[in-house]
């Protein structure tokens, strides 16, 4: 068996492998006029046969940290491809004798390390004659989901996302890196901006559903020096009353992302899951004793609260008792300032609160939170009332039935998120919650005005 060693030379397409080495400057792809640039394998070889070796790639204009062209991965994929190269042997296309091999076992997520995105990897052409040609082959591999090219899956990867889409409804030009565009849809290249709102929805589902397993029982408190904080608004109610509270973040008006898990210890309290307020996307699941929460924006969200989540209290509950809810694990509290993101969770305050259980004769105390506005933030106060409980068709649970929401719950179908709702969106009373019910409001609204 007769052995070659072989180099690859960058933007190269098309080598002749003779006693010297030669190589021309395109490979015409498909027989077509279309001169693409692809990688080329050249090598030394007797005078007696004459190799031709041309490697191109499916997709072609893909280039490594030096500029050099490689073939792109996520580590989700089986296998490296071979189905870029063509050999001929004296003028004869061997393509079909030849046999490709890659290391046995070797698979993108085997060689990526979580460190790096370019790599070398070896690769054997043995032809019909028992040539073996050794070749090393230029690849970038990464995960998938990894947008912002931080080597971790996140949140912040659907922030970034988000951030994204909006640019480039506006602009019509992506602000991420091309290789963490193909890694945020490796599956939908075929289009010139392979990004809709559908993928950071889908990831942070995921990240919600996984976060439940986080769930330690044990309190999550930090107080520190950090002008950053994360915390659970305090609420007031009857044995049997459904109560509000807000999750607020204060971060110098940048809030981001969030990935956390809120826990009670008393099974009795049951939760919806948490909805999002502010203009913030949210995901959320609950379970008995404990909901996810995955927050995520475009960033620079003011400060104030940027979910809610109804609880029940039980029906059993004694006036005088506090039901505590905390906080038991914040796996990404992140910022968006200056342009870039960074996780604040290690030094950030995290408090919880408390629903206090009333007397029937007993003033609720107002609950004060910041909420962000179009203008500078300014304190409102927010008070779950037994005397004036929420009205029906405040999809939002701002208060208050307008337009903004006939738009939520627009834009919670438009999602697929009928099911994060509050029953109360349900205006006309059909037992469903669908568009009618946003039309149903508009329709309200408009009549009050004629």
């Amino acid at each position: 068996m007769k052995k070659k060693s072989l180099k690859i030379l960058s933007t190269l397409t098309s080598a002749v492998l003779t006693s010297a080495l030669v190589c021309s400057s395109y490979v015409n792809i498909n027989n077509d006029d279309s001169q693409k640039p692809a990688y080329v394998v050249c090598a030394e070889a007797s005078e007696a046969d004459k190799w031709e070796v041309d490697v191109y790639y499916i997709v072609v204009d893909e280039f490594n940290e030096y500029g050099e062209q490689c073939q792109w991965y996520t580590t989700s994929d089986v296998s490296f491809r071979t189905n870029g190269f063509t050999i001929k042997l004296n003028g004869k296309d061997v393509t079909d004798e030849c046999y490709f091999s890659f290391e046995k076992g070797v698979t993108p997520a085997e060689v990526y390390d979580g460190i790096n995105h370019d790599y070398e990897v070896p690769v054997q052409i043995i032809s019909s004659n028992n040539d073996v040609v050794d070749a090393t082959i230029p690849v970038r591999i990464g995960l998938e989901g990894d947008v912002n090219l931080d080597h971790i899956v996140d949140v912040r990867d659907a922030s970034s996302m988000v951030r994204d889409i909006e640019y480039f409804e506006k602009h019509s030009v992506s602000l991420l890196d091309d290789f963490g565009l193909y890694l945020a849809a490796p599956d939908n290249q075929t289009k010139a901006y392979p990004l809709t709102f559908s993928k950071p929805d889908t990831m942070a589902d995921k990240f919600a559903r996984e976060a439940l397993d986080r769930a330690s029982g044990q309190k999550v408190e930090q107080k520190t020096e950090s002008p950053y904080s994360l915390s659970i608004s305090k609420a007031y109610g009857l044995p049997g009353e459904t109560v509000t509270v807000h999750v607020i973040a204060e971060a110098d008006d940048s809030f981001e992302s969030l990935d956390a898990v809120i826990e009670w210890d008393d099974d009795t309290l049951k939760s919806a899951a948490a909805v999002a307020v502010n203009g913030t996307h949210c995901k959320s699941y609950a379970e008995d004793g404990m909901l996810s929460i995955v927050n995520y924006s475009a960033g620079n969200v003011g400060d104030g609260a940027i979910a809610s989540i109804d609880f029940v209290i039980p029906e059993n509950a004694q006036p005088g008792t506090n039901l505590e809810v905390y906080f038991s694990d914040v796996e990404t509290f992140a910022v968006y300032a200056n342009g870039s993101t960074s996780d604040v969770s290690s030094v950030s305050n995290i408090m919880g609160a408390s629903i206090s259980v009333m007397q029937p004769s007993e003033t609720k105390p107002a609950v004060t939170t910041t909420q962000q506005t179009s203008q500078p933030t300014v304190s409102t106060t927010l008070s779950n009332i037994t005397a004036k409980p929420l009205e029906r068709g405040d999809a939002n649970l701002d208060g208050s039935v307008d337009i903004r929401d006939a738009a939520y719950i627009a834009k919670k179908l438009a999602f697929s998120e009928s099911t994060m709702l509050p029953d109360i969106s349900d205006y006309n009373y059909d037992g469903r919650k669908d568009i009618r019910d946003a039309a149903a409001i508009a329709i309200y609204l408009a009549t009050r005005f004629e």
